[in-house]
């Protein structure tokens, strides 16, 4: 029995071998078997399988050289990335504690993706990208990046020309209220200055506050004068406050914002907000006669409706002078007044010879205004309250006053814009143009109202007028 099994084992074996000899690669027969072969489709099939594996050992060699490219190209990548880190860190020391804006806190990003091809990279080159947020546009101002606040300096240098053919005895202010009427000495003599005052410097810091955008802004020229500046030899004169606040913006459109800075009453060029006056490009820092304008402390609250509609609320400083020649006496609580020059802290008072003083104030001015761009040009609808207060005969009096303007900026060509702006009211002399002071003729008044010497009109004129020169 166990013969006849080795014996049908080693027939089924030399049957397999007969098998495997007879067919060769292509299911051609072999010369030493009986020239029968395989069967045509198992020869088919024998021949599709080699030729996948074939394809698939390419594909799998093309796949290996598109990784070896991929590896190659991260490589070359993070030696770039290395290479800008370097720059970006020598930046930071050379500055000790600056860099150029965006090149802090903005990693570069390399995407990898894979299609229905197989895997690829795609990729920039990260060296120019990164150059160009650590190198800024020569086009576009620098800001310095300082703890995450963006700081950007700004301002400018002025050497200014002036000849006047009446003297004024000014710098470029001029005096519009005090131009030497004909038959004055002055209105012979022409006056001739040079002068750099009103060169300026700035400076804006923006940042976040939580996901709030906070910004403050400084500003300052040279026409500042202490008692002592003159032109004699040194031409020292001060630095002088212009603008100096910061302010909040929220993301559902409501600002907030403290500090000195242009009154709500001035026009704007575009929306409303710091920075966005409509400044007239005079030489004179007095700018123009009915040019309404004033830089002074506030708080306002401005809300952008939709891009299109702005509105705003503020308080301001408010200052009252009474515009007397020769005034009575015994009247109380204007700059001029006797109570107004003492005593006295950090200001320079009426009793100073060409100074204005400061008045006794009893609340602050109200200001609002709305403000529309409806697609073509910029329009504005302004309010303005105001509170007096004197004392006279040993009792206080109180009055009001107040009025309203509007203000459009129309574009009439690319580079020339039109701008027509009036206000109207009582006690506004620090937006309206005003007339000649006339004389008081040396009547003796009893004690009155101050509502009451305004109405006065035979040969008094008393005019208010917040700390700013008067444009007429």
């Amino acid at each position: 029995m166990k013969n006849v099994l080795c014996i049908a084992s080693v027939s089924v074996l030399f049957a397999g071998i007969a098998v495997g000899g007879e067919v060769n690669q292509g299911g051609i027969p072999n010369q030493h078997g009986n020239g029968k072969g395989i069967s045509h489709p198992r020869a088919t099939r024998l021949n599709q399988m080699q030729q996948t594996m074939d394809a698939q050992e390419h594909r799998i060699q093309e796949l290996e050289l598109k990784l070896q490219s991929r590896d190659s190209t991260i490589r070359q990548l993070q030696e770039q990335v290395s290479q800008v880190e370097t720059l970006i860190g020598r930046a930071v020391h050379k500055d000790d504690t600056a860099t150029f804006r965006g090149a802090i806190g903005e990693p570069a990003l390399v995407s990898i993706r894979r299609d229905d091809s197989g895997a690829s990279f795609a990729g920039r080159d990260l060296t120019r990208q990164a150059m160009e947020k650590t190198e800024p546009p020569a086009d576009n101002p620098v800001g310095i990046r300082f703890k995450g606040i963006t700081i950007t300096p700004g301002g400018f240098l002025e050497a200014a020309g002036i000849y006047r053919t009446h003297n004024e005895n000014g710098d470029v202010t001029s005096t519009y209220g005090n131009i030497p009427f004909s038959g004055n000495a002055n209105s012979f003599l022409s006056e001739f200055r040079g002068t750099a005052r009103q060169s300026r410097i700035s400076l804006l810091a923006e940042g976040k506050v939580r996901d709030w955008n906070a910004s403050g802004y400084y500003e300052a020229d040279f026409l500042g004068a202490a008692p002592t500046a003159n032109e004699v030899e040194s031409n020292s004169f001060n630095p002088r406050q212009r603008q100096l606040w910061g302010q909040v913006e929220f993301k559902n459109g409501l600002s907030v914002l403290a500090g000195q800075t242009w009154s709500l009453l001035t026009t704007d060029r575009k929306g409303l907000g710091p920075l966005q006056e409509m400044i007239l490009l005079t030489i004179d820092s007095q700018y123009a006669v009915g040019y309404n304008w004033a830089r002074q402390w506030g708080a306002r609250v401005t809300k952008n409706l939709n891009d299109h509609v702005w509105a705003a609320f503020a308080i301001e400083n408010p200052e009252t002078t009474a515009g007397v020649i020769n005034p009575p006496p015994g009247v109380f609580g204007l700059s001029n007044s006797s109570n107004a020059q003492s005593p006295n802290s950090q200001f320079t008072l009426s009793n100073t010879p060409g100074a204005t003083g400061i008045s006794t104030d009893v609340a602050p001015d109200l200001l609002a205004k709305m403000v529309f761009e409806p697609g073509w040009g910029h329009y504005e609808i302004k309010t303005l309250g105001r509170f007096f207060r004197d004392r006279v005969g040993g009792s206080n009096n109180y009055g009001g006053g107040g009025g309203g303007g509007l203000a459009a900026v129309l574009p009439a060509t690319k580079k020339l814009d039109v701008i027509v702006e009036g206000l109207a009211g009582v006690g506004m002399a620090p937006v309206l143009q005003m007339g000649p002071l006339r004389v008081w003729r040396g009547r003796v008044l009893r004690a009155r109202r101050l509502r009451e010497l305004i109405r006065e009109g035979n040969g008094l004129r008393v005019s208010f007028r917040r700390q700013l020169r008067v444009l007429g």
